[in-house]
C-alpha cells in the first residue's frame, strides 16, 4: 500500500476521496459538539452537566484534529459545512434530543458508530490523517461506554423499557446510515488504496451485533431487518442477525 505524506503528492481520485471521508467526519463531529453541549440542560445532576460537557468539548477537539488536515487539502472549511450539513441531514440537529433519556440513547448508539467508523480509517495511507485517528477512537470509546453504563441503568426501571426502545427505533437507522453504503464502489476503492481498511459492510456488522447486545441486556426489543430497510437502511448481504 502506497503511503502519502502530503497533498501535493496525491492522485486525483484519491484526494477527492479523502476530502470526502474527512469532510463527513469534520461535520459530524460539529454536529455531536452540538448535541451533547445543547442537552447539559437535561442532565439529572451536577456530576451528568459535567460529564457532557466533557464530552462536547472532546467532540470538538476531534474537529480540531481533523480540520488542518482538510485546510491542508485546500478546504474552505465554513463553506463545507454548509454544504455537507444538508448532506447529513438525515442525522437531525441538536433539538432532537429532547430530554435526559433520549440523551442518553443517542450517547449510546452514535458514539459506538462514530467509533467503529473512525477505526475503519485508522491506519490511513495519508499519514498527517493517520496521526490523528488513535487519539479520536480513545475518546470515542470513552463516550460510548458511558452511554451504555447510562442505557443499562435507566433500563432497570420497567417504566423506562418502552420509551428506550421507541428511542432505539428513532436514532438506530440513522446511527447505520453513517457507517456508509456496503460493498459500494466507493466502499471498494477505499479499501484498495488504504482510505479504509474495511468495507462498510464488515463496520454494519459490527455495529449491529453491538447493539443487539445492548437491546438484550436492557431486555428491550430490536427492529427486524425489514423494519431497518423500510426506513431506507442498506444492510449487507450475509449479515449475522
Amino acid at each position: 500500500m502506497k503511503e502519502y505524506r502530503s497533498p501535493d503528492e496525491l492522485p486525483e481520485e484519491y484526494r477527492r476521496m479523502l476530502v470526502d471521508l474527512l469532510t463527513r467526519q469534520f461535520v459530524r463531529e460539529i454536529e455531536n459538539a452540538a448535541v451533547f453541549g445543547r442537552a447539559i440542560q437535561y442532565a439529572p445532576s451536577w456530576q451528568e452537566k459535567a460529564r457532557l460537557a466533557e464530552i462536547a468539548y472532546e467532540e470538538a477537539g476531534h474537529c480540531r484534529l481533523v480540520a488542518p488536515v482538510l485546510e491542508a487539502l485546500g478546504v474552505d472549511l465554513a463553506e463545507a459545512e454548509k454544504r455537507w450539513h444538508l448532506a447529513e441531514a438525515f442525522l437531525g440537529g441538536p433539538e432532537e434530543v429532547t430530554d435526559w433519556v433520549e440523551m442518553v440513547v443517542y450517547c449510546c448508539l452514535i458514539d459506538r458508530a462514530g467509533r467503529i467508523h473512525v477505526e475503519a480509517l485508522a491506519g490511513s495511507s495519508y499519514l498527517p490523517y493517520a496521526a490523528t485517528s488513535e487519539q479520536i477512537v480513545r475518546e470515542e470509546r470513552g463516550h460510548e461506554a458511558y452511554g451504555e453504563k447510562e442505557i443499562v441503568e435507566l433500563c432497570a426501571d420497567p417504566a423506562m423499557k418502552a420509551r428506550v426502545e421507541r428511542l432505539f427505533r428513532k436514532w438506530l437507522p440513522r446511527c447505520i446510515k453513517l457507517l456508509g453504503r456496503p460493498g459500494s464502489p466507493q466502499n471498494r476503492y477505499c479499501f484498495r488504496v488504504g482510505l479504509k481498511n474495511r468495507d462498510s459492510a464488515d463496520e454494519i456488522d459490527d455495529y449491529i451485533g453491538y447493539v443487539k447486545g445492548i437491546a438484550e441486556r436492557c431486555d428491550i426489543g430490536f427492529p427486524t431487518r425489514q423494519e431497518l430497510a423500510a426506513g431506507g437502511v442498506e444492510l449487507p448481504e450475509g449479515l449475522s442477525w
